[in-house]
């Protein structure tokens, strides 16, 4: 075998492994195996308002868990809980991915008020 046929083999094995692995990719997107990380997840965050602050756009006063007395489902009010991802630098918050709670028009925290 010469130089350049084994070259050739050579290149043709790389660009067959190529394939396989661009192959392997494409299928499991198309089968939707995909992971999603863990920060992008949507949650439920609910208002829980810490002693001397009660502002809805400020993240620390919301919790993953539902405050004792509190029922959402309100038509207006006090906000319930909103749907957002947590901050990247702190998980235990929400990361207020929409900018202000309380501006958002188009409801893209799909917020619950509170039922008073």
């Amino acid at each position: 075998m010469t130089i350049s046929t084994k070259a050739g083999l050579r290149a043709a094995a790389i660009i067959g492994l190529i394939w396989a692995v661009a192959l392997s990719l494409v299928l499991k997107l198309s089968a939707g195996e995909t992971k999603q990380s863990p920060e992008l997840r949507q949650e439920t965050w609910y208002f829980d308002p810490q002693p001397g602050s009660n502002d809805p756009n400020l993240p620390q006063n919301y919790s993953r868990n539902q405050p004792d007395g509190v029922t959402c489902g309100g038509l207006d009010g006090t906000i319930c809980s909103i749907q957002d991802t947590a901050d990247p630098m702190n998980n235990d918050q929400p990361n207020l991915t929409h900018g202000s709670v309380t501006a958002d028009t188009d409801d893209d925290y799909n917020k619950t008020f509170r039922l008073e």
